[in-house]
C-alpha cells in the first residue's frame, strides 16, 4: 500500500493554476525524488501534500487516509518535531542543533525522537541538545554540560557522572 499518494490533484495560487491532474506515489521505505525545472510545481506539490495549499479531500492520501484539504497545524507536537529535525537533516548538516526536543512531549514521542536522533547521531552527525530533563539528557548524550547563570557549572562524560554531581551543578548547592 503507499504511505503518500495524489490523485487528480490540481492546486492554484489565486486564480493560476499550476498543478493539473497530478497522480503521485510513494510506498513505505522508498525514495522519491521529484526534479524539473524552475516553476515546474515540485514546491507546490509538496506544499498542498502537506496542507499549505488547498486540496480536495479525496486528492491526497496518507496510508490510505484522505487528508487533501487538512491544515498543515494538524500534526502533533511530536511528528512536528520530527519534521524539524528532518527538514534540518535535509541539508546534510554536520552538526544539528536541538532545543528542547521533548518539551510538551508524550513520552513515547520523545523516545521516539531520541531514538532517531541517535541513529542519526550514528551515521555522521554531530548534535548538540538542550534538555529539561536530565535522565534523559544523560542517557542520550555521551558528553555533558551543566550550566548555571551564564557558566558550565560541571561538565564531563555522561556515563561517569553522578545523579548527586549533577544536581549539586544543577540547582547550586
Amino acid at each position: 500500500m503507499d504511505l503518500l499518494s495524489t490523485r487528480k490533484l490540481d492546486a492554484y495560487y489565486g486564480d493560476s493554476q499550476v498543478l493539473f491532474g497530478v497522480d503521485f506515489e510513494i510506498e513505505r521505505g522508498e525514495i522519491a525524488a521529484l526534479v524539473g525545472a524552475n516553476g515546474a510545481g515540485k514546491s507546490t506539490l509538496l506544499k498542498t501534500v502537506c496542507g499549505l495549499l488547498r486540496a480536495p479531500r479525496e486528492a491526497v492520501r496518507f496510508a490510505g487516509e484522505p487528508i487533501g484539504g487538512l491544515p498543515a497545524a494538524s500534526l502533533s507536537g511530536g511528528e512536528q518535531q520530527m519534521v524539524a529535525i528532518g527538514r534540518a537533516l535535509m541539508s546534510n548538516p554536520q552538526l544539528l542543533i536541538c532545543d528542547e526536543l521533548s518539551l510538551g512531549l508524550a513520552p513515547v514521542v520523545v523516545k521516539e525522537i531520541y531514538q532517531a536522533l541517535e541513529q542519526v547521531c550514528r551515521d555522521g552527525v554531530t548534535a548538540v541538545i538542550v534538555e529539561q530533563d536530565v535522565a534523559v539528557a544523560q542517557r542520550v548524550s555521551r558528553r555533558l554540560y551543566c550550566m548555571q547563570e551564564g557558566r558550565i557549572t560541571l561538565h564531563g562524560l555522561s556515563s561517569e557522572l553522578t545523579r548527586e554531581r549533577i544536581s549539586r551543578a544543577y540547582f547550586g548547592v
